[in-house]
């Protein structure tokens, strides 16, 4: 975890409040991060994830703030709060999916998926990304799904945004690395996740356990893709 404990990381993660989210806050806190900076729409369910967190690792500053990451206002405060805390890592791992026949889905379903999914990650990385080249240092990553790279019947919409998003992150991290900028980009790309995350819900509906679906696109467990995530930063 040399990586974390070197930049003495101030970490933000949207999202935050449960799920991958909540998981992945308590691990970056575990690897040595000193702040953590949770956003989620609930704050509710933040004050319990930074309990756990605080229990877990009495240490870390943990710092909640109301995000709906579709609202430019809310985005703006919390890229504030992470700018006064000298943020150096932003974890996208805010997301939402609607499973229907495409030609069913209303606009503002589409919108929904493809501003939560892309087009905020783009947004709020644009503004993290110029503060982490002010402080010569930063890293960025973006929670992405196997959905990215296999067609999704019924999750057309979710499918885009993702694969979007993943095409986003390769080509900043291209750019990055030709401008010899001091910010790396990485992509999370995980199957179906058992016990937390979007898929976890979803087992009685399809009437068969996660691993049973995930035989054609892989499965893996919260503690894995936060492992990952930790990974990803400290990989140069």
């Amino acid at each position: 975890m040399a990586g974390l404990l070197r930049f003495s990381s101030s970490c933000a993660i949207t999202g935050a409040s449960e799920g991958l989210g909540a998981v992945v806050a308590l691990h970056l806190a575990k690897a040595g991060a000193k702040k953590l900076i949770l956003g989620a729409r609930r704050m509710e369910k933040l004050l319990k994830v930074k309990e756990d967190v605080v229990k877990q690792s009495p240490s870390v500053d943990v710092i909640l703030v109301k995000l709906d990451v579709r609202d430019a206002e809310s985005r703006a405060n919390f890229v504030r709060e992470a700018r006064e805390n000298s943020c150096n890592v932003l974890v996208n791992n805010a997301g939402v999916d609607r499973n229907a026949f495409f030609e069913k889905m209303s606009d503002d379903e589409v919108d929904l998926v493809m501003e939560t999914n892309l087009l905020s990650c783009v947004k709020l990385t644009r503004s993290f990304l110029n503060m982490m080249l002010e402080a010569k240092g930063g890293h960025i990553v973006n929670m992405c799904s196997v959905a990215s790279q296999l067609p999704v019947p019924f999750g057309a919409i979710y499918a885009t945004s993702k694969a979007g998003l993943l095409g986003f992150s390769a080509s900043l991290r291209a750019e990055m690395i030709y401008e010899k900028k001091p910010v790396t980009v990485h992509s999370i790309c995980p199957g179906l996740v058992v016990d937390a995350g979007m898929a976890s819900d979803r087992e009685e509906r399809l009437g068969l356990t996660i691993r049973e679906a995930g035989r054609l696109v892989g499965w893996t467990t919260p503690k894995r893709v936060a492992e990952a995530v930790i990974m990803a930063i400290e990989y140069i």
